[in-house]
C-alpha cells in the first residue's frame, strides 16, 4: 500500500483528534489576555505607531476577541504593519481567522505563498507564512504566524491540532494570530522581508507581557 501523502495525512490526524476532544472546547474557561494590546507599545526602536482600527463589520467577523492593527513607520521610510488577534477562548463563531481568507476577501490576490526561517536574538527560530499578494498594479509582502502557550506555528494543519490537544491535556483554546506587512511601492521584496523581519526581532520580545504561555 503507498504511503498518503502528508497533506492527507495531517487531514485524517486533524478529523480523528477532533472526534475525540472537539465536544469538550466550548466547556473550558477563557484565559484572559495579560495586558490589553491597546497598551501595545507604540515606539519600538525608534520606530512611531498609529493605531489603524478595524471597521465594525469587520469586527462583527472576527468574533469575540482582542485586537491590535497598527502601522509603524520603519526605518526605510516605509509603513509596517503589526496586526494581533488574541482568543482567550476558541469557540464556534469565535475563532482565528487565517490571513489566506481574509486578505482575498479584501480584494487581494495572491501571488506567492511560502514560508521563511526568523531568527530572533535570543536564537529562537520563528518559521512564519510568507504572502505576496497584490490589487490592481500594488504589491504587498505579509508574513504571519499562529501562536498559543510558548508555541510558533506557521503549518494551520498543525494549529487546529494543538488546538484539540490542548483543549483536553490543559484545558485552553485560547491561541492567536500575528500578522506584519508591508507595501512594496519603490522596494524590492528582498527589502521588503528584510524590514519585516527586523520588524518582528524588535517588538517579539514585547509579547511575554501580553500573550499568556
Amino acid at each position: 500500500m503507498k504511503k498518503l501523502k502528508q497533506p492527507l495525512t495531517i487531514l485524517i490526524v486533524i478529523l480523528c483528534t477532533a472526534v475525540i476532544g472537539l465536544q469538550g472546547l466550548s466547556n473550558h474557561a477563557a484565559v484572559p489576555i495579560r495586558k490589553p494590546l491597546s497598551s501595545f507599545p507604540r515606539e519600538i526602536n525608534g520606530m512611531i505607531g498609529r493605531d489603524t482600527g478595524i471597521a465594525p463589520d469587520i469586527l462583527a467577523v472576527l468574533g469575540s476577541g482582542e485586537f491590535l492593527s497598527r502601522v509603524y513607520q520603519g526605518p526605510s521610510g516605509s509603513p509596517l504593519f503589526l496586526y494581533i488577534a488574541y482568543y482567550s477562548k476558541q469557540e464556534r463563531g469565535d475563532a482565528i481567522h487565517s490571513p489566506k481568507n481574509c486578505l482575498p476577501g479584501s480584494g487581494w490576490q495572491p501571488v506567492l505563498s511560502d514560508r521563511v526561517r526568523i531568527e530572533l536574538p535570543q536564537g529562537q527560530i520563528i518559521v512564519a507564512n510568507r504572502y505576496l499578494v497584490q490589487k490592481d498594479a500594488n504589491k504587498q509582502l505579509v508574513l504571519y504566524w499562529y501562536q498559543s502557550h510558548g508555541r510558533t506555528l506557521a503549518s494551520e494543519y498543525w494549529g487546529k491540532i494543538y488546538l484539540v490537544l490542548d483543549a483536553i491535556r490543559l484545558g485552553r483554546t485560547d491561541a492567536a494570530v500575528l500578522r506584519v506587512s508591508t507595501p512594496l511601492e519603490g522596494r524590492s521584496e528582498v527589502m521588503g522581508q528584510k524590514d519585516l523581519e527586523n520588524f518582528i526581532r524588535a517588538f517579539y520580545p514585547l509579547l511575554a507581557d501580553y500573550l499568556p504561555e
